[in-house]
């Protein structure tokens, strides 16, 4: 019984992580983009996938990277309140245009596509 719970409860854990190129992140992304939480520039995963969205990065050309610390909320090096999600929409959104800029409502969905206008 006490080692089930050990293992239960290892598997529920978080792994906070990154991945290092573009087809890996599309990659991983496509598989598990409904069980993805974001966390700044950062992705937060239960510890059960984590093995195959590592598998699943090598093959795809790239790697993905446990975080274990992390000191500040930001996206891409541009800081961000909450969880970043403006960024992510703006970089999204401008990534998918082409690198347009964006003139919206939203100052952090300005910078997310400010970011990837500017080629990150």
């Amino acid at each position: 019984m006490i080692i089930n719970d050990i293992i239960t409860e290892s598997l529920d854990t978080d792994i906070v992580f990154e991945i290092d190129s573009d087809d890996a992140f599309a990659a991983v992304m496509a598989r598990f983009s409904h069980v993805v939480e974001w966390q700044g520039d950062y992705m937060r995963i239960q510890r059960r996938y984590w093995s195959a969205v590592e598998e699943l990065a090598h093959t795809a050309g790239g790697e993905a990277n446990e975080i274990h610390e992390l000191n500040e909320l930001s996206f891409m090096g541009s800081p961000c309140t909450k969880d970043c999600s403006g960024h992510r929409a703006g970089y999204a959104w401008s990534k998918a245009r082409g690198g347009k800029n964006a003139s919206s409502w939203s100052q952090s969905f300005d910078n997310g596509a400010a970011i990837a206008a500017s080629g990150r």
